[in-house]
């Protein structure tokens, strides 16, 4: 870079202007976006109120013995002071490692990573199945993806209270159950099938949004990507086991061990192969040099 320095003045041209400071650049914007800030003021305020406070409130008090005895109260006209007291983190160290830690927080907190882990993992699965299969030129597709979407129109409350009148001891699960003489649990009463039962629903609601998503990736794929895809598998079917595609020599058995274990993965994802491509044949011997 060059600097011309003006003999008149003494000032260098060309030279970068120093960075101005934090208070100085927060004042230059406040100047220029103003109206925005005043647009948005309100809003900030409101959840200042609403949000912020509390949640500071509650911090503060996680840090005291506060409970409701001891916290200021009003009674008729009576008003009572609190008097409660600082006690630092002893809170914390009885709900994570006192007498009833285990009863009181860390089932909770375990079943909550449970809970987390299969809900979002059938959530995918099932969902990616359903797009699979909806991203295939199927007949009556259109009223195949209304009716897949319509738990996720429905409101969640709705969903819930509706489930749990059929998974009550004389509902229609219970009842189509015992009609084919199998047993009925008890949904919601034993703790298992209780958490059984949270699973199922919550599946059934979020299932349709996942599906949405994933079939939504899918189409934006571009069709020739599939049509190379098919070529490439047409080839590679029509070539001789244990063949090196590009040289014509036998490939070394060390190699091809893998490929034989690929073959049991293979069986094991075999419907879900069977969604994505419609002209797929079933595995042959000679898809052994397929996964090279």
């Amino acid at each position: 870079m060059t600097v011309v320095i003006d003999r008149a003045t003494g000032k260098r041209r060309g030279e970068r202007a120093p960075r101005p400071g934090p208070l100085q650049r927060m004042k230059h914007s406040y100047q220029r976006y103003w109206y925005a800030y005043a647009m948005i003021a309100p809003v900030v305020v409101v959840l200042g109120v609403l949000v912020l406070y509390p949640l500071a409130r509650g911090i503060y008090l996680t840090f005291t013995d506060a409970t409701s005895l001891n916290s200021a109260r009003t009674i008729g006209v009576n008003h009572i002071d609190a008097t409660y007291k600082f006690i630092g983190l002893d809170n914390y160290a009885d709900i994570l490692w006192g007498p009833t830690a285990y009863d009181r927080f860390w089932s909770h907190f375990i079943w909550t990573i449970v809970w987390t882990a299969l809900c979002v993992l059938l959530h995918y699965v099932i969902g990616l199945g359903l797009a699979l299969l909806l991203n295939q030129k199927l007949r009556g597709r259109t009223f195949y993806r209304l009716i897949l979407v319509l738990p996720w129109a429905v409101p969640t409350f709705v969903t819930v209270f509706g489930w749990r009148f059929m998974l009550a001891d004389g509902g229609v699960i219970n009842s189509m159950l015992d009609a084919v003489h199998l047993p009925t649990p008890l949904w919601l009463e034993d703790t298992f099938w209780q958490r059984f039962a949270a699973i199922m629903v919550n599946t059934w609601c979020g299932v349709p949004f996942m599906m949405v998503s994933l079939l939504g990736g899918l189409q934006s794929i571009d069709g020739v990507l599939y049509e190379a895809a098919e070529q490439r598998d047409h080839h590679e079917r029509h070539t001789a086991p244990g063949v090196d595609h590009d040289r014509g020599e036998p490939l070394p058995e060390g190699v091809l061990q893998p490929q034989r274990c690929g073959q049991m993965h293979r069986v094991e994802h075999g419907v879900d192969d069977a969604a994505v491509g419609e002209h797929e044949a079933p595995a042959e011997d000679g898809d052994e040099g397929r996964h090279r």
